[in-house]
């Protein structure tokens, strides 16, 4: 479906990610049912489809908006990991190199930020 493909161009999820597998899943085989069945079995499945339902149901006209803020503070959160790992390299290695990639870094998440904060 077309929100599948949405998710995909919008968030870059890491290889072996929960929302990486399901994103290719839901490509392949896009039946609520049938992803509900195969998450549901995973520890990290249950956690997204709990949370999933936990959540309040959001009015047609606005779900473009909580995507774009949803997706903004996954990209966050993708780019916060990434720059850990960062750090820890530059910590055992330091390099301009490194350093370089988490300022990068530091300006993508302040740019996410800034999306999710005026939604």
């Amino acid at each position: 479906p077309e929100w599948i493909l949405y998710v995909a161009d919008h968030v870059w999820p890491p290889e072996g990610s929960v929302l990486a597998e399901f994103l290719d899943l839901a490509r392949k085989e896009p039946r609520r049912d049938y992803l509900r069945q195969v998450f549901g079995r995973k520890e990290a499945g249950g956690i997204l489809f709990e949370r999933l339902m936990m959540a309040p149901s959001v009015e047609e006209p606005r779900l473009p908006e909580v995507m774009e803020k949803t997706l903004a503070r996954l990209r966050e959160a993708y780019y916060l990991e990434r720059r850990a790992k960062l750090k820890e390299a530059l910590n055992q290695n330091p390099s301009l190199e490194i350093l370089r990639e988490i300022q990068e870094l530091d300006q993508a998440i302040e740019a996410e930020r800034r999306i999710y904060r005026r939604l």
